[in-house]
């Protein structure tokens, strides 16, 4: 399958299993059931942009059809080699994976200083990354209240703009995991601070911050 215009695209493949009789999508990393009817648009229909690129047929023979094949049928060097291929795969996808699944993140205490650097993990919780900043920050909070015991609530954390000093989006999903709150490695963080007698300031994520520069007539900038 095909998906995109002439000049770019994606290429993935619809497989009907042997073993079940059902559909399935092979997409990169990603296998996923789909039905017939999906298998059925993949002529290029009307308001599809995803169309076949390669059909591949099977004859079938009663005889001859296997739905799976065992060790026995394979010859012991065969089995000697697609073992050891198999492991250098499993460990490359491995690498490949702790790869994809870190995190680099920048972390702001104080505006006017230097942030920190945080290697977190896309798995953990919102918690082990407050509680990473925390280990990190521990002197520096530790002289503003903080502790391992109000850390949550008395600290939180937001994307900041670092070009244009504005803090935005308040991450507080504690038990959510970096990956599903879409945590990004681009965007800096802040950490921001409070005492049990406070509130955080009130945060709208359909409020827009606009810059407002004042005219003066006659004014000459460098």
């Amino acid at each position: 399958m095909h998906q995109g215009a002439h000049d770019s695209g994606h290429y993935f493949a619809y497989v009907k299993s042997f073993e079940d009789g059902q559909w399935y999508k092979l997409n990169d990393r990603e296998v996923l059931l789909i039905p017939e009817s999906t298998v059925e648009t993949a002529f290029g229909r009307k308001y599809s942009d995803a169309s076949a690129y390669l059909l591949q047929y099977r004859k079938v023979h009663p005889r001859f059809e296997l739905s799976t094949l065992n060790t026995r049928q394979v010859p012991a060097e065969f089995e000697a080699e697609i073992r050891e291929q198999w492991g250098s795969l499993i460990k490359e996808q491995s690498e490949i994976y702790e790869q994809m699944l870190k995190l680099p993140l920048t972390v702001y205490l104080d505006v006017d200083k230097e942030p920190i650097k945080v290697h977190a993990i896309k798995t953990w919780t919102l918690a082990q990354l407050s509680a990473t900043v925390f280990e990190q920050l521990q002197s520096e909070l530790g002289l503003k209240g903080i502790t391992t015991d109000n850390l949550q609530r008395n600290t939180r954390l937001r994307e900041y703009d670092d070009k244009k000093k504005v803090k935005m989006h308040v991450y507080d999903e504690y038990p959510a995991t970096l990956n599903k709150i879409k945590m990004h490695s681009v965007i800096p963080l802040i950490l921001e601070i409070k005492t049990d007698d406070e509130e955080f300031e009130v945060y709208d994520p359909h409020w827009m911050t606009l810059k407002v520069v004042e005219f003066k007539d006659g004014f000459e900038g460098d």
